[in-house]
């Protein structure tokens, strides 16, 4: 692939990534075990009810989530007659996923094993798939919209 090799670490990267790489961080750990229950780290603390807030809080960051908006907003916008502001949310969100994906190619670190995983997880641990690519769309959607939003106030200026 575009990376030769995987653990290579240039000057462009800096002294921290030899953390970020590292999966054994303690502070990783110190995070991870303080959501858990102290005697059984294959439960969580809190209430009943905190796993699936968890869950749904995770959801907002999915691949499907982030393509149906994607795709919503994009149809919205050309339908609207704005086709420039489609490509930019189109572009956006296919930029992000590809910068994470390539980040975690160079990274390459795999996920903390310090306690059960609550759902399913494949591939690599950083950067944050759900944290990088829902940033990157919620806020390109959101500033395009907002950007194209029309007030009873802006249309009246419009006219004079």
């Amino acid at each position: 692939f575009f990376f030769s090799s995987r653990r290579r670490h240039t000057r462009l990267q800096g002294d921290w990534s030899s953390d970020v790489c590292s999966s054994d961080l303690p502070l990783d750990e110190t995070i991870l075990k303080w959501f858990r229950q102290p005697g059984d780290f294959g439960q969580l603390r809190g209430p009943w009810w905190m796993g699936e807030v968890m869950r749904d809080l995770t959801a907002l960051g999915s691949p499907l989530i982030l393509g149906l908006l994607t795709f919503v907003t994009t149809g919205y916008l050309v339908v609207s007659r704005r086709p420039h502001a489609a490509w930019l949310v189109s572009l956006s969100a296919a930029g992000g996923g590809w910068l994470n994906f390539a980040l975690k190619e160079w990274y390459d670190r795999p996920r903390p094993e310090v306690v059960p995983p609550l759902t399913v997880v494949s591939g690599l641990s950083f950067p944050s798939g759900h944290a990088q690519i829902s940033t990157i769309v919620f806020l390109t959607v959101a500033s395009v919209m907002a950007r194209l939003a029309t007030t009873p106030a802006q249309i009246g200026r419009a006219h004079v």
